[in-house]
């Protein structure tokens, strides 16, 4: 039987990041490449995808009843999605001077991700 505590993020979501960005990303961006507007639109599309990562959580009724006797167990699966995380837009267009103000619209961007929050409600009494 499963723990009650279950959780679990959605499916492959790091390795499809990995696959679509990172890895091409630390590829590009070497020491003494030119950094290009496609790679920090590449970012911001990174982090739009983190954010709108979500979770399912497994909430069962009744799980072990006195005893540990196994009782009735109902299982309700719950998506949690991610709230209070503002995406960021291409930050770059191809032939522009990239400049500091677009380094610091992927920076503020990539530090509201860390204050992510996710919704629950708990329906079992």
């Amino acid at each position: 039987m499963p723990s009650p505590r279950t959780g679990t993020t959605t499916g492959g979501l790091s390795t499809a990041l990995r696959d679509t960005y990172t890895t091409p990303l630390l590829a590009a961006i070497q020491q003494g490449s030119t950094i290009q507007a496609s790679h920090l639109n590449s970012i911001s599309d990174f982090i739009n995808a983190v954010n709108a990562h979500t979770h399912t959580a497994q909430e069962y009724t009744s799980l072990y009843e006195f005893g540990n006797i196994n009782g009735g167990t109902i299982l309700n699966t719950r998506t949690t999605s991610t709230g209070g995380t503002p995406s960021v837009a291409n930050v770059a267009s191809v032939g522009a001077t990239i400049t500091a103000a677009h380094h610091n619209t992927l920076g503020t961007a990539a530090n509201a991700s860390k204050s992510h929050s996710h919704t629950f409600s708990d329906d079992v009494p």
